[in-house]
């Protein structure tokens, strides 16, 4: 909404989540599902077993920025971190630096390390990766490209207090600067598309697990992904929460932070040295956008 107008409409709403390989936690006898970030680190140190068995894989690579950073945000929640605050960077704050911690603690226990997103995406498919802190709508992609992964792949409840997890909207605009014979045949299909049965359809062909309204009963349908019952009882943040104003520059702030984590990640800098250094340039960053 911008000033009251409807800028767009939500096609979905994808939240991060905690997902896991039921039939590996079955073959090392992990019965109870971590519950807090020690029993987390415990669970994937367990699940390790290299070189061919990891507890856990999240983006790391400096040569794949983007899914490095989109991930990363999300290792905050844990302790209840926020990146940034308007335009004052958070990243010495305690809650961001006990977030880069358990990163490099999970890098060095259970990361199948130097792997990049395609190799992780076959890993996971094969059985290799344990877990992943992924987005919802993984879960489509899975069941066509993993199907043996597929029936065993769960989600479990979110191992910190607060059940944060970042989520995002998908939204769909119809064009205004365009001709009008155009905009109004945009505008019939949005109508077409949001008629409740077409968007339950839309919701339910694509896995999605957040409608964008209230489109009725979806009891029979949640109960047919056997993976989804981790996603409730999740309390949904979205990017603005977690990186204040610099969401209008996102990726610089981004480029900033996972720069000095990789320092973090292969021994060259202390999390302190490394997050002092990013939240010096954060703000020389914040200063050039006021």
């Amino acid at each position: 909404m911008v000033d009251g107008q409807p800028m767009g409409l939500d096609v979905v709403t994808v939240v991060f989540g905690l997902f896991y390989n039921q039939a590996l936690f079955d073959t090392a006898g992990i019965t109870a599902l971590p519950t807090n970030v020690d029993e987390w680190k415990a669970v994937s140190t367990q699940l390790t077993a290299r070189p061919n068995q990891f507890g856990i894989y999240s983006p790391h690579n400096m040569a794949e920025p983007e899914s490095f950073w989109f991930t990363l945000q999300e290792w905050a929640l844990p302790f209840g971190g926020r990146w940034a605050t308007g335009l004052t960077p958070n990243l010495t704050s305690e809650p961001i630096m006990q977030a880069v911690q358990l990163f490099k603690d999970m890098y060095d226990a259970a990361f199948p390390q130097g792997t990049d997103d395609a190799t992780s995406t076959r890993q996971w498919g094969e059985g290799q990766i344990a877990q992943e802190l992924i987005v919802s709508a993984a879960a489509n992609v899975f069941k066509d490209t993993a199907p043996e992964l597929y029936p065993n792949m769960r989600t479990m409840p979110l191992p910190w207090e607060s059940k944060e997890s970042i989520a995002r909207i998908h939204p769909i605009t119809v064009n205004n600067g365009i001709e009008q014979a155009k905009q109004d045949a945009a505008i019939e299909w949005l109508t077409f598309l949001y008629k409740p049965e077409n968007y339950k359809k839309l919701l339910m062909d694509c896995l999605d697990v957040i409608p964008a309204y209230d489109v009725g009963d979806l009891s029979e349908y949640y109960a047919t992904l056997t993976w989804s019952s981790g996603f409730e009882g999740t309390k949904l943040v979205v990017p603005p929460d977690m990186v204040g104003d610099f969401i209008y520059n996102n990726q610089e702030l981004g480029q900033i932070v996972i720069s000095h984590v990789q320092e973090v990640l292969n021994g060259s800098a202390s999390v302190e040295d490394a997050m002092a250094a990013a939240q010096g340039e954060a703000e020389e960053l914040a200063a050039s956008l006021a």
